[in-house]
């Protein structure tokens, strides 16, 4: 924020001494007059006149005035004046005190007349001409301020808080470059003026010129070493050229001189937030508010390091109570819509965003943020519209170009889709998130080339939350055999899937080494070659083991760049534990005529949007497959006690759990679980890819936008041939995969299905 210089409100020419020769000087000159016989009365009138408008009133009553203006008694000054220029009708100071005192009082208007009552009885008065100036300043007339300041350096060149002003003015009018002239005209009288140099870096900051700002700013502080204003500013030009380390220095140096000093502990935590360091800047937002209770951009500021701990609730506490303080706080409702679209609250985030643009219908950040809450409610069309809003006001906005292709992929519609995301990475040629998420609609329309390359995106992809394997040993490529590393990525899913090359790589090496969730390895054990050796993936590998390594993601860039080359693994490649499947079977009470159905109806969601929402509600699928001679089996992992216990009362469907089975940690026994039945319906899991690997017959319901692997119109799976695809027609709309799971069901009692 830039300081104006205080004003020179008064006549630096008055003092007891001055007044005392003014008054002896008159009363001589009266003492001539009657002396000139030859003086007319007229002419003694006229003389007296002249001496009358040089008169001031006693310095006495100027300081008692100048007191009432100090202490911020501006009527009552006002008051005094106007008897006392019934008195002295022709004195330059009380108009300039009134002048001032009625700018107190923010009646610039009048404020300006006395200024100007001033002036007409001395042209010359130069303080006068800079305090008419401040008045049109806080006006906002710059011109006629900009003309007043100058007159009072013409008048006294040596005026140096008429060049701060002038400066001031200049600022405001854009004029960076003739501001610092003046500027520097007030260092030249005088040197060691610490303000004009704040001024300047301001001036240059305003510009965008942040080395000579943070050189003006240090030359400040190093005047006056206690300058708390210079050392914020300079650490927010510090800031603002990433120079963090020396930013929170003086943000610091700014809390010693002044521990109160709330502006300086806010910052400070904008920079430790930016840092990372969000816990301490934290504390700094709580200190600021502490210290200053209505501190509307500190409530916000700290909801913003809350929201980046996660901590949603009380961000979204933060927010509201900075709205509270200024309810038209454009940034708080934004960053409020933010940390609810995180919380899933996707109504009450969409009426914030709307609520910041009522506010600043320019307001880029909100567009983008409603396009997002929009996206994941599953309103495409109004997702796009907000984010093409958003591209517009700020047309480098790579991530808008990056969700509107997220939208149109949800659309099904990847050649668009990748449209925008090249125009992302055209802004941003490092934007890993873009190119990731092209090779994932490239994979979907099975132009497997092209994205597998660029699936190698996935470890710079802020949405891929999963590590790269560190080793000093080279990474794998068909050129090499020896002994090979395959480590698992991803979910337990993903795993299951793209292990369905183990058996190429084994071809195509020496020795293999799988490194794998631990709850896979008695499965793959028994399914693939006997001298594979096996880790479990938080195990340390000594690098002696191996010569060459790789990730499972990456293998089917060597080996699945057509779509025929799935075909080698699209039948089974696991096999169950026989045995104990049998044994399952008599937990079930199977007869001879009856069909096992086993179910897994709950995931999670891609990118979160209602467009790739994979779960369904038991009570919807269950009463389809419940008939005569079929027995459900649950395959779903996690508690589902409570919804197959209303499964029961409300519809009269028995759900068979297998309490001896983990679904989720004991995965070789939910494979023998699969095994046991005739046929799965699952949603988009790793229970599909697992019944997959299995060979075992399944269908598999999909939302409307589905995963990659699943492709966008496909009725077939080329991963896994034993699996059938009823797709979503709509967004959030289960009717067309259910009427279609109910039609093919009817036909059980044919054993044909």
């Amino acid at each position: 924020m830039i300081k104006k210089a205080k004003s020179l409100l008064f006549s630096s020419r008055k003092n007891k001494e001055n007044q005392k020769k003014e008054a002896k000087a008159i009363d001589n000159t009266i003492e001539e007059i009657f002396e000139n016989d030859n003086q007319s009365i007229d002419q003694l009138a006229l003389e007296e006149q002249k001496i009358q408008k040089h008169k001031e009133p006693p310095i006495e009553d100027l300081e008692f005035l100048i007191n009432l203006y100090s202490e911020g008694e501006f009527t009552k000054a006002l008051s005094l004046i106007n008897e006392l220029l019934d008195q002295f009708p022709y004195s330059m100071d009380l108009y300039n005190i009134a002048g001032a005192s009625n700018a107190g009082l923010r009646k610039f208007d009048a404020s300006i007349n006395n200024y100007q009552q001033a002036i007409k009885i001395n042209p010359n008065f130069a303080d006068a001409h800079n305090n008419i100036g401040n008045a049109f300043l806080e006006k906002g007339e710059l011109d006629e301020a900009i003309a007043n300041y100058k007159q009072a350096t013409l008048i006294n060149p040596e005026y140096m808080e008429a060049y701060l002003n002038l400066g001031n003015a200049l600022i405001d009018k854009g004029m960076q470059d003739e501001a610092i002239d003046n500027y520097k005209e007030a260092i030249n009288i005088n040197p060691n003026l610490a303000i004009a140099y704040y001024l300047i870096a301001n001036a240059f900051k305003s510009k965008g010129d942040l080395k000579n700002a943070i050189t003006n700013y240090k030359k400040a502080t190093l005047i006056y070493p206690d300058y708390t204003e210079a050392y914020v500013n300079l650490g927010n030009v510090l800031m603002g050229k990433g120079m963090l380390g020396e930013a929170i220095d003086n943000y610091r140096q700014a809390i010693i001189i002044n521990p109160d000093y709330a502006d300086a502990f806010n910052n400070l935590g904008n920079a430790l937030q930016v840092k990372g360091d969000l816990e301490e800047a934290i504390d700094n937002y709580k200190q600021a508010i502490i210290i200053n209770p209505d501190y509307a951009e500190a409530f916000n500021n700290l909801g913003s390091a809350l929201r980046g701990m996660s901590m949603l609730d009380e961000a979204i506490d933060n927010y509201k109570e900075a709205i509270k303080i200024n309810p038209d706080y454009a940034d708080a409702f934004c960053n409020m819509g933010d940390a609810l679209y995180a919380s899933g609250r996707l109504n009450e985030a969409i009426d914030c965003c709307e609520k910041a643009i009522k506010i600043n219908p320019n307001y880029t950040e909100a567009f983008y943020n409603m396009g997002k809450a929009l996206m994941d409610r599953g309103d495409l069309d109004k997702s796009l519209d907000n984010y093409m809003k958003a591209i517009k006001l700020k047309p480098d906005f790579a991530d808008a170009y990056l969700n509107m292709g997220n939208v149109l992929a949800n659309k099904r519609d990847p050649n668009k889709a990748i449209e925008f995301y090249q125009h992302a990475i055209k802004i941003n040629p490092n934007h890993s998130e873009a190119y990731f998420n092209q090779s994932l609609c490239n994979l979907s329309k099975e132009d497997f080339k092209k994205g597998w390359s660029q699936y190698e995106h996935r470890w710079d992809s802020a949405s891929f939350n999963y590590d790269y394997f560190e080793s000093e040993v080279a990474r794998w490529d068909p050129s090499k055999r020896g002994r090979v590393l395959l480590w698992a990525e991803q979910g337990v899913g993903d795993i299951i899937m793209f292990s369905s090359i183990i058996q190429e790589l084994y071809q195509n090496c020496e020795k293999l080494i799988v490194q794998v969730d631990k709850r896979l390895i008695p499965l793959y054990t028994r399914s693939f070659p006997k001298d594979i050796l096996y880790f479990s993936s938080k195990e340390k590998i000594s690098e002696d083991l191996y010569d060459s390594h790789i990730p499972m993601g990456s293998l089917p860039m060597y080996f699945r760049i057509e779509r025929e080359s799935f075909n080698l693994s699209s039948g089974a490649y696991l096999s169950a534990d026989k045995t104990l499947s049998n044994k399952l079977l008599k937990n079930i009470h199977k007869d001879n005529s009856d069909f096992i159905v086993g179910i897994a109806w709950t995931g999670g969601s891609i990118k979160g949007s209602a467009s790739t929402d994979k779960s369904i509600k038991l009570s919807e699928i269950a009463p389809i497959l419940s008939k005569d001679g079929v027995k459900l089996v649950n395959l779903q992992y996690g508690d589902t006690s409570k919804e197959c216990r209303e499964l029961q009362d409300d519809y009269g469907i028995k759900i068979h759990n297998i309490s001896d089975i983990d679904n989720f940690n004991d995965l070789d026994g939910l494979a023998a679980l699969i095994e046991a039945c005739d046929h799965i319906v699952s949603i988009d899991s790793f229970t599909a890819q697992l019944a997959g690997a299995l060979g075992k017959s399944s269908t598999i319901l999909l939302p409307y936008s589905a995963n990659w692997r699943w492709g966008y119109e496909s009725e077939d799976s080329y991963w896994s041939s034993s699996l059938r695809l009823l797709r979503q027609k709509r967004i959030s709309d289960w009717n067309f995969p259910l009427d279609e799971l109910k039609i093919k069901f009817d036909t059980i009692n044919n054993k044909n299905y």
